[in-house]
């Protein structure tokens, strides 16, 4: 979860890069969620600090690829930026709830983290159907 989120701030990184050429009209809308995948990482970063669970380099490398998915997903245009947005939090909202309900009888702190998190994951995906109709994972 946590090099999960670090990739997160990769591809909205990528997404604002072009956008601030091509698309100014996004910015404030992908500031907005870049700054929830900032949290993310950083809350699931103290979640395993407090455990005495060592980060791997792991978050590097996802960032680093989701940064260059960004880049490329946003050249497709701004439709592509919201599908892309829609399509991947749709993913990572299913697998926070395969992780709450893991953790909901294991670890209080942990599962409502995960809960707080999924709200704002659900609004990054609602934003994302919204700007790109269609069928969506």
């Amino acid at each position: 979860m946590h090099a999960c989120e670090k990739g997160a701030t990769g591809v909205y990184w990528g997404h604002r890069a072009i956008a601030k050429v091509f698309y100014r009209d996004l910015i404030a809308q992908l500031d907005e969620m870049h700054g929830h995948e900032v949290e993310h990482y950083a809350i699931f970063g103290q979640l395993m600090k407090a455990r005495g669970v060592r980060s791997v380099i792991a978050p590097v490398f996802w960032c680093v690829g989701g940064i260059l998915y960004g880049i490329v997903t946003a050249l497709a245009g701004r439709r592509a930026i919201w599908r892309s947005t829609a399509v991947i939090e749709s993913i990572v909202t299913r697998e926070l709830k395969v992780a709450a309900d893991f953790f909901e009888n294991r670890d209080s702190e942990i599962h409502q983290a995960i809960l707080r998190i999924l709200e704002e994951k659900a609004a990054h995906m609602a934003v994302g159907q919204n700007n790109s109709p269609g069928q969506h994972a």
